[in-house]
């Protein structure tokens, strides 16, 4: 479990306090867009005073109006067990990456500034060693301290000159306050050496009388204590004179007799007295071991090392009371430092192998209590600068070997403490810090130089990625030897510190544009990465939720695309003539081609995001574009509705009345409507008033209405090609939406994330249920609109005077159906031609339709023309014979079942009309007894066998049809323009 800053964490409490206090209240609280409650992100991005401040004068709160994405940022911290944190606080060292470390081991050693340190070694490595070191010693010692050599004779020439009266050793105070006493700036080449020297020496007397004080006061009187540490304070203030021209001898005499006073009085009442405390004794042997190490050739130690250690060992050991395995603990210390100046790996190595052996008594010693306390603080110093190392290695480490070295020396040190503690939970917290403070580099230097947040979010993730490849490649096979999961653990990190900075950009998101959906599908393709590398060693984080934090912009992105589609519609509609360009089979008008690219693209666009769509986004663009599609089908076929009007009407029913009958004939040899039956007598032109009177004026002009001017034109006066063309586009249409399904499903699938669920396909073909099934069922049935039109164009149309109005008139051998099916023929061979091959079929079924319901007509509603006897039946049902066999053409056409079932209402009546009429009325009057049949047969029919009986060439029939139902012989002189119920059936 990632680990909080107390701070951040007891911040987000107090907020989600005031937040919720409120909502108590019933004050609104309106969250950003894809919040669905306090998110720790969000938290952390709000503005206190502003929130303090509406939370006193509003009654609604939107939380993004006080957002600040810079709060958001995590904030620089290191966590973990033991005393990660506590190693750079309580050691005073400064993790600028470019100071030197210093061994933290109190408090005492970091109060005293690294120059005067040395030049406390130095005074006191000249006063035990000036006259048995060689010169080379010397002055590699002196290099290495960084102390010039007019300084460094400065000092010798002052040792000499107190060592003349003065012999007490430089390893307590009182030697100290001597020197204080003796020295004066002549001593020194100019004042502010002097001044330099002087310093030193009273922080070393301050620190180590201080430090007795509150260790070792013999009395209870601490405000005795108090007092004398304040009169010391205030004599040593009364002998820092800055200036040469502040410096007078006699004062700063009597000043040094009052400290020396004070200091002597204070060390009397400690049990301490006046030595120097060990960590200040430790830090001043450190400094001394520095001189092992070439200042020149910082990778090699000087030549005269061994001479230099025999005389620490021998000379300046003892005096500082510095033991072997002080010695040994400080020599670990050296070498490390000494490889953090250099990067050579020989003193890191020098450095485990010491760290193995530190803690030993030499021959002869005697452990102490203050040696061991001492060498456990310095090896826990070094193990607190090994953790501050470790725990920012992307920066303060030069290769993953010097990474893998100090985790080396950070292990030796634990087993050599004994406090090992869980090396995988410390290594785990110092990966997520380096990985975080190289994060947080990254952040700041991108703030420097990008401008708008949009570009740092978008350089960030570019950043990260970098940063997750960098951990895999140069960090993991070495970090994985003591933690398998450390690139899982540098992913969660980047996905933390990332998502913080990503979630409050996201928020402020108004509008998605390229360049916001370039910068979101990066960010997605990272959070990708991390959670695929975390997951791979069984870790987890909450995921960032870009996609449902954007989902609002997305639908409103995708309804401007939608509304850009429908204004391309109306322009490609618009220009649309539906004329034929060209007569190859399958030709289509010229919009369609246009507005199928246009649906491509518009739907494509969305996927070309390259961010994973949500289900509900893309079926609000597939359906979007489903209903403009639908739109444009209805435009190819809505001007083709008004066909119907030209179906001819039911005229009114007449009973058989030969001489009626024999009169109209004559009428219809008059006008030259039929011709004059053989051995029949041709009237004159008087003799026809004189007939036109008996049987009515409606028999002077014909019963079928013509067609009007604006039928003609609309209907008949449109090119069968243009049908055609029509009638390809919509099948265009439907072939073009059933593969855009495919690619839809196809595409969303794609742009999932990798880590996506198994079962990813049929999550997808449940949303994809019935995706574009509106345009697909429009242009299918619209396809049979342009076809209905076609075929009732061609019959009640071009053809209504054959069918209508001459065929079986009178006499069924007068006009047979042969020419009527061999205009048929010649007109579907035509229209085959241009429409496209999976239509043929359907054309051809919609002929034979219309055409079965025209001849069902004539036989049942064909007016006082048509009379039939059963000697005729035989004739009918060649007919249909040939009407069957021209729609099956020998296999090539429709199948018979499909022929017989649309041939249904005609082969009924050629059936009906083949009983006899004694029958029929029998059947007539059962019929009426009971309901219709369910499936439509004529047999059944009352209607139907009515309209035989009224039909047939017989007395009997004409007498029943009379008394029973009234019918007249002739017809009435208004006729209903309804169109015929055998249409409509």
């Amino acid at each position: 479990m990632t680990q909080v800053d107390p701070v951040v964490a007891e911040r987000r409490i107090l907020i989600q306090y005031i937040l919720q206090e409120k909502v108590d209240q019933g004050v609104e609280i309106l969250l950003p867009v894809g919040c669905n409650s306090f998110d720790d992100w969000l938290l952390d991005a709000l503005d206190v005073e502003k929130l303090i401040d509406f939370v006193k004068t509003r009654k609604k709160i939107d939380l993004i109006d006080i957002c600040d994405p810079e709060n958001a940022r995590p904030v620089s911290r290191r966590t973990s067990v033991n005393t990660v944190v506590d190693a750079i606080d309580d050691g005073g060292m400064d993790v600028g990456a470019m100071s030197l470390p210093r061994l933290g081991i109190s408090y005492l050693s970091s109060q005293m500034d690294d120059q005067n340190l040395r030049d406390i070694a130095f005074e006191i490595f000249i006063d035990c060693c000036g006259k048995s070191a060689s010169s080379d010693v010397l002055q590699s010692v002196r290099g290495q301290l960084e102390i010039s050599e007019k300084r460094g004779q400065n000092l010798k020439d002052v040792l000499a000159k107190v060592r003349k009266k003065e012999k007490t050793p430089l390893s307590t105070i009182e030697s100290h306050l001597r020197l204080l006493g003796l020295v004066s700036p002549p001593n020194f080449e100019n004042f502010r050496s002097y001044m330099a020297w002087r310093d030193a020496t009273c922080m070393l007397i301050q620190l180590t009388l201080i430090h007795n004080v509150q260790t070792s006061w013999n009395t209870d009187d601490s405000s005795n204590a108090h007092y004398l540490i304040a009169v010391m304070k205030g004599g040593f203030r009364r002998l820092d004179a800055r200036d040469a021209d502040d410096y007078d001898e006699r004062e700063m005499q009597e000043a040094v007799a009052a400290v020396t006073s004070v200091c002597s009085e204070i060390a009397s009442r400690c049990q301490k007295g006046a030595e120097i405390p060990w960590d200040l004794k430790a830090a001043i042997a450190e400094v001394l071991l520095r001189g092992s190490f070439d200042s020149l050739d910082e990778g090699s130690l000087i030549d005269e090392v061994d001479e230099l250690d025999q005389l620490l060992r021998k000379k300046v050991w003892p005096l500082l009371g510095i033991s072997h395995e002080i010695h040994s603990a400080l020599q670990v210390w050296a070498n490390y430092r000494q490889f953090y100046i250099s990067k050579e790996p020989m003193f890191l190595e020098r450095a485990c192998e010491m760290a193995g052996i530190a803690g030993s008594a030499g021959e002869g010693e005697t452990r102490t209590r203050e040696s061991v306390v001492l060498v456990g603080e310095i090896m826990e110093g070094i193990r607190r600068e090994c953790i501050r190392v470790l725990g920012d290695y992307h920066y303060l480490c030069s290769s993953p070997r010097e990474v893998s070295s100090i985790i080396q020396l950070l292990v030796a040190i634990n087993k050599r403490t004994k406090e090992q503690g869980n090396l995988a939970e410390i290594l785990s917290s110092l990966i997520k810090s380096s990985v975080t403070e190289q994060y947080e580099r990254k952040a700041a230097e991108i703030g420097n130089h990008a401008a708008s947040e949009q570009d740092q979010v978008a350089l960030l993730a570019t950043e990260c990625l970098e940063l997750l490849r960098s951990e895999c490649e140069d960090y993991s096979r070495m970090l994985q030897h003591y933690i398998p999961k450390s690139t899982g653990i540098a992913a969660a990190a980047l996905h933390e510190s990332y998502g913080a900075r990503l979630l409050p950009w996201i928020v402020s998101i108004r509008s998605l544009d390229k360049r916001v959906i370039e910068i979101l599908s990066t960010a997605m393709d990272l959070e990708d990465q991390l959670l695929l590398e975390m997951q791979q060693h069984g870790m987890a984080a909450p995921e960032w939720g870009v996609i449902d934090r954007i989902t609002p912009q997305l639908y409103e992105w995708t309804k401007g695309q939608l509304r850009t589609l429908q204004e391309w519609n109306d322009r490609i509609i618009s220009s649309e003539s539906w004329k034929s360009v060209s007569n190859a089979r399958g030709a289509c008008g010229s919009s369609v081609g246009e507005i199928l690219k246009a649906s491509t693209d518009v739907v494509e666009s969305l996927f070309m995001m390259g961010i994973p769509i949500p289900p509900g986004v893309v079926r609000c663009m597939v359906d979007g574009v489903d209903g403009i599609l639908q739109k444009y089908c209805d435009s190819i076929s809505a001007p083709l509705l008004s066909v119907d009007d030209i179906i001819p009407p039911d005229p009114p029913l007449t009973r058989y009345k030969k001489d009626i009958v024999d009169t109209a004939q004559q009428i219809d040899r008059g006008s030259g409507d039929s011709q004059t039956p053989p051995g029949s007598v041709e009237k004159s032109p008087s003799s026809m008033k004189n007939i036109t009177a008996k049987v009515g004026s409606v028999f002077t002009s014909s019963w079928l209405p013509n067609l009007t001017n604006d039928q003609k034109q609309q209907i008949l006066g449109v090119p069968f090609s243009s049908l055609a063309i029509r009638a390809n586009s919509l099948s265009r249409i439907a072939e073009g939406m059933m593969k855009m399904g495919d690619i839809v499903v196809q595409k969303w699938e794609s742009g999932q994330p990798k880590s996506a669920s198994a079962k990813l396909h049929m999550q997808s073909m449940e949303w994809a249920s019935g995706m574009f099934q509106g345009v697909l069922g429009k242009a299918a049935n619209d396809v049979d609109i342009v076809l209905h039109f076609v075929a009732i164009k061609l019959i009640c149309g071009h053809l209504r005077d054959q069918v209508f109005s001459k065929l079986y008139r009178y006499n069924v051998q007068a006009q047979r159906i042969h020419p009527i099916l061999r205009e048929i023929d010649a007109s579907l061979g035509d229209m085959c031609e241009i429409l496209n091959e999976s239509l043929a079929a359907r054309l051809a079924g919609h002929f034979c339709k219309a055409l079965n319901m025209a001849v069902t007509h004539v036989l049942l509603d064909g007016g006082p023309v048509r009379w039939f006897s059963m000697s005729d039946v035989q004739t009918l049902q060649e007919d249909m014979e040939a009407m069957a066999g021209m729609f099956h053409a020998d296999g090539d056409g429709l199948d018979k079942a499909s022929i017989e079932k649309l041939m249904k209402s005609s082969l009924e009546t050629v059936h009906l009309m083949d009983i006899e009429t004694g029958r029929l009325i029998s059947m007539l009057k059962e019929a009426k007894k009971r309901p219709l049949a369910s499936d439509g047969s004529l047999n059944s029919d009352p209607e139907a066998i009515k309209k035989v009986l009224c039909h047939r060439k017989d007395h009997a029939a004409s007498k029943y049809l009379k008394k029973e139902f009234k019918i007249q012989k002739k017809l009435p002189n208004i006729i209903s323009s309804s169109m015929s119920k055998s249409f409509s059936k």
